[in-house]
C-alpha cells in the first residue's frame, strides 16, 4: 500500500503480503538492501502495482463535496488482509476502507477517537 498526502489511500495487489514476507527475511532497522534481480528489479518479480485509489474523504461525503480536510496517515492491514485502517489526525479519528475488492475499495466508517489518533 502506499499513502499519498492528499488523504488518498492506493491499494496494490499482494503488497501487503510481499511486505510481510520481506519484513519476516531482515530485522527492522537492517541496512541489508532486497537482492535485484537481473533485470534491476526485487528479485522474484516484487514491485508496486497500483490497482485503486481510495479518497478518504469519501468517509464524510461520497462525491467528496465538502470543505472537511482529512488527513489518512498511518495505514495498516487487519489480519485477513480484507481492511484498511489509517488514522486521521485533522479529524481526530480512525477510518476504514473494505478492500475485500482490492481494485473497488470501498468506505468502512470512522470512528472518532477524541483527540490526536497516532
Amino acid at each position: 500500500l502506499a499513502l499519498l498526502g492528499n488523504g488518498s489511500v492506493h491499494a496494490a495487489k499482494d503488497t501487503l503480503r510481499r511486505k510481510l514476507a520481506i519484513k519476516g527475511r531482515k530485522g527492522k532497522g537492517s541496512k541489508e538492501k532486497a537482492p535485484k534481480d537481473p533485470k534491476g528489479g526485487p528479485k522474484g518479480g516484487m514491485n508496486f502495482n497500483r490497482i485503486a485509489t481510495f479518497t478518504v474523504c469519501s468517509q464524510v461525503d461520497p462525491t467528496c463535496n465538502t470543505d472537511t480536510e482529512t488527513v489518512a496517515e498511518t495505514v495498516a492491514a487487519t489480519m485477513d488482509g480484507m481492511t484498511l485502517v489509517y488514522t486521521d489526525s485533522e479529524q481526530e479519528n480512525v477510518g476504514f476502507v473494505d478492500i475485500s475488492d482490492p481494485s473497488n475499495p470501498l468506505p468502512g466508517g470512522i470512528v472518532k477517537v477524541g483527540g490526536e489518533p497516532t
